[in-house]
């Protein structure tokens, strides 16, 4: 099984960094054009979270053992979270398992809504048609999951039809994912806080700026300077900026990442294709 980082620190792999709907073209190439996913990497485990059009590289480029279960981590099911799945390599191996994880339901899992959405005449396939074998899980926002050795803390944010937060911990550091989040001006969900306390990388929703986010509200989206007040509230060591407006191109994000890092030293957007090693700080 792949091992995280040195000293067994989580290791986040950027695969698609935008919302809404994957972009491409030439002015979309510093940054990524495609759809939520992340790998995270542990000591014993690795996981992905979400199934945008990312996960079709991450298939592709990344091996994956016979006996390796996937764990997939769902934040929800909207289009952009989900829509390449059906073009992930390892569906298509026979007696592949992969274990889908979805906590925005009320405690039902994802499948009613993944056997809905790919089927006819939306899809050509059902799921059920496709070599592996899926085992779904549902659970409510808030619960710990216990995968194996590993215990990944979640909690429930504030997004249309609802959204899940991941953290992830070892000894030698802890990863956040936090996206698809509506902040709320001048308040901090104390709960979201508590996720995130001390955490080595916070992975935040920066989809507006503050201009686009007074368009916008109660789109579930948020901002980067909302993104520094909560790494500054829980004592984040390192933001990094995710799921990127298909708006901004790669001279927006330039200067949007520009004024980030001068806010907050040693923040940074996440690109695809990008690995970070979220360490404790005292490993560098």
């Amino acid at each position: 099984m792949p091992a995280s980082g040195p000293a067994g620190a989580p290791e986040l792999t950027f695969w698609g960094v935008r919302g809404s709907r994957p972009v491409p073209g030439p002015d979309m190439l510093l940054y990524g054009g495609n759809t939520a996913c992340i790998e995270v990497r542990l000591p014993e485990g690795r996981y992905v979270v979400d199934a945008g059009t990312g996960i079709v590289n991450l298939g592709r480029r990344t091996l994956w053992p016979d006996d390796e279960p996937i764990h997939l981590l769902m934040t929800h099911l909207h289009h952009d979270h989900v829509t390449g799945l059906p073009f992930f390599g390892p569906v298509h191996h026979k007696g592949r398992e992969i274990h889908v994880w979805c906590g925005n339901l009320g405690g039902a899992s994802a499948e009613a809504a993944l056997l809905a959405l790919l089927a006819p005449p939306l899809f050509p396939l059902t799921l059920e048609q496709m070599p592996a074998r899926f085992i779904f899980h549902g659970f409510h926002a808030g619960e710990t999951l216990r995968i194996g050795p590993d215990r990944i803390r979640t909690v429930a944010l504030d997004h249309p039809s609802g959204a899940t937060g991941y953290r992830f911990d070892t000894s030698a550091g802890s990863a956040a994912i936090i996206t698809d989040i509506e902040h709320r001006s001048g308040v901090q969900d104390p709960a979201v806080v508590a996720l995130c306390e001390g955490v080595s990388t916070l992975v935040y929703d920066m989809m507006f700026d503050e201009a686009e986010y007074g368009a916008s509200r109660g789109w579930g989206h948020s901002t980067a300077e909302a993104a520094v007040r909560l790494a500054d509230a829980a004592g984040a060591r390192q933001l990094v900026g995710f799921h990127h407006s298909p708006n901004h191109t790669d001279a927006i994000m330039r200067g949007r990442e520009a004024r980030l890092v001068a806010s907050r030293p040693g923040s940074r957007m996440a690109r695809e294709g990008m690995s970070l090693l979220c360490a404790n700080q005292h490993d560098g």
